[in-house]
């Protein structure tokens, strides 16, 4: 595998210092706000049940109701 990690070994500080430095104290504060309301957003993932029949079939799922016999898989 030919893959490097490149980690900067400056403090955060001084990392964020360049970062104002190129880009502005504003940029770098709205950015900062627009990653801290992403995690306090809901997630948006649904369940496989909120999915509606004609997508569940697309996908290969089996259709609302009806459930795996699972007993059948046992030996």
């Amino acid at each position: 595998m030919n893959v490097e990690l490149h980690l900067d070994p400056r403090p955060p500080a001084a990392a964020l210092e360049d970062l104002i430095s190129r880009h502005g104290p504003a940029r770098v504060a709205a950015a900062l706000l627009r990653v801290l309301a992403a995690r306090l957003r809901p997630s948006r993932r649904r369940s496989a049940d909120d999915l509606s029949g004609w997508l569940r079939r697309d996908i290969g799922l089996d259709p609302l109701g009806k459930n795996p016999e699972y007993w059948k898989f046992l030996p």
